[in-house]
């Protein structure tokens, strides 16, 4: 599984979350893992290491299929990879500014 993709799961987790209404704390309770835990597989590559019992948790919480937390559309890798590519250049400008 590329990084996109890892990302874009997470990105999935939190806007379903969110639609539920539910903060990190409550919904990571319902889970089983630490609100923290869930944050970084929210918001990084984190997810990689997650297990598939953990990735099942999180689905029946959501009250979706396993599989649709790795369906992944051609928008949403889209919508990623220039997320992506927006925060690289802020970093870049930011670096060059600060060498200066």
């Amino acid at each position: 599984m590329d990084t996109i993709t890892v990302l874009c799961i997470g990105k999935k987790i939190s806007n379903l979350r969110h639609h539920q209404g539910l903060s990190q704390r409550e919904f990571s309770k319902l889970v089983g893992i630490s609100p923290s835990y869930l944050s970084k597989l929210e918001s990084t590559t984190s997810g990689l290491g997650a297990s598939l019992e953990v990735l099942s948790n999180i689905a029946t919480a959501l009250d979706i299929e396993l599989s649709e937390l790795f369906h992944v559309t051609r928008t949403e890798q889209r919508y990623m990879e220039e997320s992506l590519l927006r925060k690289s250049k802020k970093k870049r400008k930011r670096l060059i500014t600060n060498s200066n």
